[in-house]
């Protein structure tokens, strides 16, 4: 205690001395020492010496202040330099005065002074002499070399080593000032009174410890002063080792911030540090060297492409020290990424210019040029630290993950509302920060494919509103930007392993299997919401065109999202813009060719659906023909029972009957149960199958009677032939089901068609005028009207008919009700024979002989059917005209020559009154020929 009284007293009166003696010329040795002999004693016993310290420590920051001799101040900056750089020091000095109301502030009056010998030097006449000389000081000393000043140096000389080392002592101290706060900030971290900026959770602020507090409460007092002097410096100095130093301090003390979440002084200086960028040329000299709020910054780093831009190697740590706050802060920045954000999307613009150059290399270099030369590593690096910073996502919290993408979003749309309104450079800049934010956004959900569900709505969301905007560019980029997003992730591993979807616990797998569901829907949906919600043609088809991309790239991992899919497909067939409809049948004939073993059983009728609405629609008759075709593609597979899932149930249940032990009847009776529930799921796919045969039938039956020939035409050609090529798998229900409500009834409706429509001729398509007249396209006198083109619709569905009565007669006439349909089918023959056209009445003639040609050899044709083909013949000879013109004379010879045919291949089948019949026909043939040669000569 006596020591400490003692050192009380001397430090009083060497005070008191000091005091008196300051405005006098003293010798400088002796100065030194009473100045260092009282630092000492401060640093042991500060904390005792409460009164004195501060009396001594107030003098010594009012000595700043005088006019006093360079020397003498720089023995006082030394000293107060001395207090800055040891933290142990700093840290009592800020605890015992700073933070004691009732003391004096020596701590940020020490700052204070510091900062104003730094500002000091932008009103010496000799500031750049001094700042050079600055530079050279810490050039030396990173090197490890006392800087001396020469022998022979002149006065001038002298007086500016002189200035250029006070300078330099109180930048040392500020930057001590600095360091000890993020020392101490990292001790805070240490013992756990602050968060780690890379801790693995949502890392929150809790400042409750002393450390912490006395942390927090430097920043506070000193953050302002520091950055106006460091920034003034940091603008004026052009050497590279103070500039790396400086920048050493902006990087420890913002990081200190950032975990002590000092958001003010943070933003602060990020938005300093980021004014030191990027330079562009003739710009320096019309801004302010006043630190301005973080929210009016950004517009000063703005760079437009065609500027010759020049990164300076200042530039170039600058942006260095910024990616390493950004990789050190990631967790923790939150809104202030946008202060980063709006100088890396500058930097990118930079980057991908090419009237960018770095300092060292003539800005008329091409950009080839900079590409392949090695002096342009700087590039290469800033581009490689720019798209890693982005990939650390994966790293990153989830939380701040998401304040990293809302930040990228209120960067773009911040530009987004400018880009409408400006043009020429402004505008090339702002879509250039959207695309920027874009490919970011890209960037970070690819990195985070493992954890994309909570990060999907905030990424889409944005490419939504983008794609919403009247810049066509921008529109684009949203388009492309979605199709990137879809693909990437329904590439990722989760959706590679459909076998690992079932193994664990059931209800692992049900888990499971609703989260894919989840993402899946989610992935997709926006391609629906989108389409549906504009009413840009081109945005829906880009829409649509990324659809397609999807499907061929990803269709096979899709299950869930079917539904969606094929409703929106739906829709565009009743669009009325051509392109859009062709865009969407592309993703339509690419399902029903390529993805139907995909698509889950209960899909498989809306398929059938939207190719049907496809093939119903008006604007593109060829589309309508090939969708037509994908129904036939669409049977064949349903017919091979390729139903996906059927075939899996099926060998799963197989497998489970495998693993059930023998039961008492032994080997014959597992056989029977086995043979048993085989029957049972093949019954299960066959009622499938049916359903989905049934509803493909409808279609075309319904396309049978469309108003465009080609249309009707070929879906009626789909039906016999598909009827034709899978007869054999029906069962007799389903035949039943097809003769009464799809053959019978398309014969109907075609016959009704046929006798009711116009016979006006048609005039083909006008191709141009010619005197004055329309020049219309010719079309074949066969086919130039309504009722000529139904009756060619009438000879397929005839010609359609008779090839299922060769190929399935004999199945067919054991139906319940065949007969009641074979007469029907009579009744027909004998009308269009007497009242259809000539090609009509051929084709009815040739579907009764066919069918009794082609089983009366093979002896599959009943006597009954055989007579009432010879009563038809008779029939439709008796009620022929008497008179003849080239129509009816061609009927007739078909007539006979079926008789004939008939009777040579079924001669065995033939009795006494068929034989009677047969002659009684021909002799009615030769009297009514006879009539007609007569009437013919009495004629002319």
């Amino acid at each position: 205690m006596s020591i400490i009284i003692s050192c009380g007293v001397l430090t009083f009166s060497i005070v008191f001395n000091f005091i008196q003696n300051e405005g006098e010329t003293g010798e400088p040795y002796f100065r030194r020492l009473v100045l260092r002999s009282v630092a000492h004693i401060i640093r042991l016993y500060s904390s005792s010496l409460i009164t004195e310290c501060e009396v001594f420590l107030s003098m010594l920051v009012k000595v700043t202040f005088l006019d006093l001799p360079l020397w003498h101040r720089i023995l006082v900056l030394e000293i107060l330099r001395g207090f800055c750089v040891e933290a142990r020091t700093l840290r009592l000095l800020f605890q015992n005065f700073d933070m004691n109301p009732k003391n004096t502030n020596v701590v940020e009056g020490m700052v204070k002074a510091l900062a104003r010998v730094v500002s000091s030097v932008q009103f010496q006449e000799t500031s750049e002499e001094s700042l050079s000389a600055v530079a050279g000081m810490f050039s030396s000393k990173a090197k490890g070399i006392e800087w001396i000043l020469d022998n022979d140096a002149s006065n001038a000389a002298v007086l500016v080593a002189s200035e250029a080392h006070s300078i330099t002592l109180a930048i040392e101290g500020l930057l001590g000032v600095v360091f000890t706060v993020a020392t101490l900030t990292d001790e805070a971290v240490d013992v756990g009174e602050l968060e780690s900026p890379r801790c693995d959770y949502d890392p929150l602020p809790k400042c409750m410890g002393e450390t912490a507090v006395l942390c927090i409460s430097m920043v506070d007092s000193l953050w302002l002063t520091i950055l106006d002097a460091l920034s003034l410096i940091l603008s004026r100095s052009q050497g590279e080792a103070i500039i790396l130093e400086i920048l050493k301090g902006y990087q420890a003390f913002t990081q200190a911030c950032g975990v002590l979440h000092a958001v003010e002084p943070l933003n602060s200086f990020l938005a300093s540090l980021c004014k030191f960028t990027i330079n562009i040329p003739n710009e320096s000299d019309r801004r302010s060297a006043v630190l301005q709020s973080p929210g009016s910054k950004r517009s000063e780093s703005l760079v437009d492409q065609k500027d010759n831009i020049v990164l300076t190697p200042k530039n170039v740590q600058a942006l260095r020290t910024l990616f390493n706050i950004a990789h050190r802060l990631h967790n923790v920045l939150g809104p202030s990424w946008v202060l980063v954000l709006e100088t890396l999307a500058a930097l990118d613009r930079a980057i991908h210019s090419p009237h960018a150059t770095t300092q060292e290399v003539s800005t008329a270099s091409s950009k080839l040029a900079r590409e392949s030369s090695g002096q342009y590593s700087d590039f290469n690096v800033l581009s490689s630290l720019n798209s890693q910073l982005f990939e650390s996502s994966a790293l990153m919290h989830i939380s701040a993950v998401k304040s990293l993408l809302s930040a990228l979003h209120q960067l773009s749309h911040q530009c987004m509302i400018g880009t409408s309104s400006s043009f020429g450079p402004t505008s090339s800049q702002k879509i250039g920060s959207i695309s920027f934010s874009v490919e970011r956004m890209i960037s970070i959900l690819v990195n985070n494919l493992h954890r994309v569900e909570p990060l999907w709505d905030q990424v889409v969301g944005h490419f939504l509103e983008l794609a919403d905007n009247s810049n066509q560019h921008l529109r684009n980029i949203a388009l492309d930007a979605l199709d990137q997003s879809i693909c990437a992730v329904l590439g990722s591993e989760k959706f590679q392993d459909s076998a690992s979807r079932q193994r664990g616990t059931s209800d692992e797998v049900e888990s499971r299997h609703g989260d894919l569901r989840s993402i899946e829907c989610a992935v997709i949906s926006p391609l629906r919401v989108l389409y549906f919600s504009t009413q840009s043609t081109d945005v829906r088809a880009g829409t649509l065109k990324i659809l397609l991309h999807v499907l061929e790239r990803c269709g096979e991992k899709l299950h869930y999202s079917w539904p969606s899919i094929l409703e929106l497909l739906r829709s565009v067939a009743d669009a009325s813009e051509k392109d859009l409809i062709t865009l969407g049948f592309q993703s339509l004939r690419f399902i029903m060719n390529d993805g139907l073993s995909s698509i889950p059983t209960d899909c498989i009728h809306e398929c059938v659906d939207v190719t049907g609405a496809y093939s119903s629609q008006k604007t593109e008759l060829n589309i309508s023909l090939t969708a037509v075709g994908l129904l036939w593609t669409t049977t064949d597979f349903i017919a091979k029972g390729l139903v996906h899932g059927i075939s899996e149930e099926k060998e799963a249940a197989n497998q489970d009957l495998c693993s059930v032990p023998k039961q008492m009847d032994g080997e014959k009776r597992e056989e029977k149960t086995l043979s048993n529930l085989d029957d049972q799921n093949h019954s299960i796919g066959m009622v499938d199958r049916d359903k989905l045969l049934f509803a493909v039938f409808s279609l075309l039956k319904k396309l049978g009677a469309d108003e465009r020939p080609e249309v009707r035409n070929s879906a009626i050609r789909t039906l016999f032939q598909t009827l034709g090529s899978h007869g054999q798998k029906l069962s007799e229900s389903m035949w039943e089901d097809c003769l009464w409500n799809y053959v019978f009834p398309m014969l109907d409706c075609a016959s009704h068609m046929a006798a009711t429509s116009s016979k006006d001729e048609w005039q083909g398509k006008e191709l141009g005028t010619r005197g004055g007249k329309a020049v219309h396209m010719l079309i074949h006198h066969s086919r130039n009207t309504a009722q000529k083109q139904w009756d060619e619709t009438l000879v397929l569905v005839l010609g359609g008919i008779a090839r299922l009565l060769r190929s399935f007669f004999p199945f067919l006439a054991n139906l319940s009700n065949f007969w009641t349909g074979w007469e029907s089918l009579l009744h027909f023959v004998k009308n269009s024979i007497l009242n259809g056209s000539k090609e009509v009445s051929l084709a009815a003639i040739n579907c009764l002989q066919t069918t009794v040609l082609s089983h009366s050899t093979k002896g599959n044709l009943p006597v009954a059917y055989l007579n009432s083909v010879l009563d038809v013949y008779e029939y439709a000879l008796q009620k022929s005209p008497n008179y003849s013109d080239n129509a009816a004379g061609k009927v007739k010879q078909e007539i006979l020559h079926g008789l004939g045919e008939l009777y040579v291949q079924a001669q065995k089948m033939f009795d006494d009154r068929m034989y009677g019949q047969l002659l009684a026909i021909i002799d009615l043939a030769v009297r009514q020929t006879m009539i007609t040669h007569d009437n013919y000569e009495i004629e002319f």
